[in-house]
């Protein structure tokens, strides 16, 4: 009768020297260090560290959502006002035949934070449960792909120096939104820095063999 034993720990690739090693199993608290140039091979990983990391997700997710219903800013300018979304920013640059940097805000501000963070929420929220999740290759692959799109710091300093400038010509409030793509830029930097790839792959790996 053949018994069947628990997968081997999966190699890792150290990001600084390349080298590839076996870490090996570490307390909840602990990280585990590359042999050869000390860099962080593997981070604390468990159910904490996900509730952590889901918690921030879904915060991110409300305050991206009200990023996008919220004006930025109105402009009081000789008794007119005039407020603007970050969807009346896009539009506005479509409308202003600039159609490629339109879509590159649409992209960054928008598509790449929103689905960077459903991504993050759909593999923790099955994970927690003990469940696999459905595709979960592919989002893994997709999130480390689509963490380089997202470029809302970017968006936040262009619009402050554009507002830095606005405000000798015309009298500004600023909207919620502002305060909020603020927030959801910490929230998802937060996110990258809680998240734990290694982990998810390790916990998936372990679902996967006990269904067997």
């Amino acid at each position: 009768m053949s018994r069947t034993t628990a997968p081997a720990p999966a190699a890792i690739a150290c990001l600084d020297c390349d080298l590839l090693q076996r870490p090996p199993a570490v307390p909840a608290v602990a990280a585990a260090l590359c042999v050869r140039c000390n860099a962080v091979l593997r981070r604390p990983s468990g159910g904490r560290v996900f509730d952590r990391t889901l918690a921030l997700a879904i915060a991110a997710a409300i305050v991206l959502a009200l990023a996008n219903a919220f004006p930025i800013v109105t402009l009081n300018l000789q008794g007119q006002q005039l407020a603007t979304t970050l969807l009346d920013t896009v539009r506005a640059l479509w409308s202003d035949e600039m159609g490629l940097l339109a879509v590159l805000v649409a992209f960054t501000t928008i598509v790449a934070p929103a689905l960077e963070i459903a991504i993050v929420i759909h593999l923790l929220m099955h994970l927690r449960y003990g469940l696999i999740p459905p595709l979960a290759g592919p989002a893994l692959r997709t999130l480390h792909t689509i963490e380089e799109w997202n470029m809302t710091e970017v968006f936040m300093l262009g619009a402050l120096v554009a507002l830095v400038k606005l405000n000798d010509y015309a009298q500004l409030e600023y909207g919620p939104a502002l305060w909020c793509l603020g927030l959801s830029m910490l929230l998802l930097a937060a996110i990258g820095a809680s998240f734990n790839a290694h982990a998810v792959w390790e916990q998936l790996e372990h679902a996967r063999w006990i269904r067997r």
